[in-house]
């Protein structure tokens, strides 16, 4: 292969990367996927007979909501209390939330 490698198109994190990496972790048990090609982007939630479920980041309150599938409209919770946003997404599906991560000894969240 010849040529210049392609360039990388700059990714901006943002607050439905932070619920979808949220989801993953405390949610293990729940089907989740961030369809970015979407307009607007928005996280999907399934769980055993809960779901698909559509979930989106509103920035004119600052709070995610569900769009379709589960409340459509109804808020979630906001990044900033990304906790409880969690757990009401687990109380929606049915599913348990699991322990938050403790700090590792030799540092960081592990």
């Amino acid at each position: 292969m010849s040529g210049s490698p392609l360039p990388l198109r700059p990714y901006r994190w943002g607050p439905l990367d932070a619920l979808h990496s949220a989801l993953r972790r405390r949610l293990p048990q729940v089907l989740v996927s961030h369809v970015r090609a979407a307009s607007p982007a928005y996280v999907r939630v399934t769980y055993r007979d809960a779901g698909p479920a559509d979930l989106t980041y509103d920035p004119d309150i600052g709070e995610y909501r569900w769009t379709a599938g589960a409340d459509p409209d109804a808020q979630v919770g906001g990044p900033d209390d990304l906790e409880e946003a969690l757990r009401v997404i687990a109380e929606r599906l049915g599913a348990t939330l699991a322990p938050p991560p403790t700090e590792h000894p030799l540092g960081g969240d592990r």
